[in-house]
């Protein structure tokens, strides 16, 4: 904003003014970093601690960004999905956890994507363990804390590198570790279905 009595050739000087960066601002920034910090790194081991670092601060951010759409619309809270077999979570809706929210910036499903077929300053990240209430969704409730208790926990690793991001319960505030500080195991992402049962023998037949 151009402060008053300020104008092309006057000789006051030009007052800039504007608002705190949006959510949606920052992860444009933190993208941008991380591929350029990732790529730059010439030693293999400091580039996969890197990669596990940017990949707990990318979910801190995402978590930020689900709770922020919850306080918005508190009605259809917003969540997250962790895919560990697919290496991969997006951002959704509680009503609809299986179908991504379209990202504010790319305008496509809200999807970040581990390993060789993902993001490429990911490809050697992988989810290696995941706490989040008994299942795989992280929901917010309409205050913006989580839906469950205990805190959420996502462990990653990249190469001999590993990660850990802690959500807390009542606010939703995040811890990123460089160590694993809890013991949590790796929840497959759809539950396995028990064997059918094996059809009954068929009735003798009376003639044989």
């Amino acid at each position: 904003m151009i402060g008053p009595g300020s104008a092309p050739g006057d000789q006051g000087e030009w007052t800039v003014k504007r608002s705190a960066y949006s959510v949606i601002e920052m992860l444009i920034v933190i993208v941008v970093v991380g591929i350029v910090a990732v790529v730059a790194w010439p030693d293999p081991e400091t580039a996969e601690r890197e990669q596990a670092r940017l990949a707990a601060l990318r979910f801190e951010d995402d978590v930020a960004f689900a709770r922020s759409l919850t306080i918005r619309d508190p009605f259809d809270p917003g969540a997250i999905k962790v895919d560990p077999d697919n290496n991969c979570y997006h951002l959704c809706r509680k009503s609809t956890p299986d179908t991504p929210i379209m990202h504010p910036v790319k305008k496509k499903p809200y999807v970040v994507k581990y390993g060789a077929d993902g993001e490429a300053c990911f490809d050697k990240v992988k989810i290696v363990g995941a706490e989040l209430g008994g299942d795989t969704l992280l929901v917010f409730e309409p205050a913006g804390s989580l839906d469950q208790s205990s805190p959420a926990v996502l462990h990653r690793s990249a190469g001999g590198a590993i990660a850990e991001v802690t959500v807390a319960p009542a606010a939703a505030t995040t811890v990123v570790n460089e160590t694993f500080t809890k013991t949590v195991t790796l929840v497959p992402s759809e539950e396995p279905k028990p064997p059918d049962d094996p059809p009954d023998d068929p009735p003798d037949d009376p003639d044989d």
